[in-house]
């Protein structure tokens, strides 16, 4: 018995959401006059019930995570040492 295959959408990824946040938290904190380092998103992040957890490897995946979101738009360059 064949079955056809229904596409599902496609939820966004772990990283993908956590990135969407980051941008989000950017905003808001640009607007108060802050520019986070990646230390102050880090603990930002873990502070927040998105599934970011305040390890040392989230920290350094965080670092990748938004070098990569940098370098292909999702997320604006910044001045050197800070977010």
């Amino acid at each position: 018995m064949a079955t056809s295959a229904v596409p599902k959408e496609k939820k966004p990824g772990k990283w993908e959401t956590i990135i969407n946040e980051v941008r989000n938290q950017l905003q808001i904190l640009r607007g108060q006059g802050i520019s986070p380092t990646l230390r102050g998103m880090h603990y930002r992040l873990a502070s927040l019930d998105i599934g970011y957890g305040n390890t040392l490897n989230m920290y350094k995946e965080l670092s990748r995570q938004t070098a990569r979101a940098r370098e292909d738009g999702r997320l604006p360059f910044a001045e050197q040492g800070v977010f």
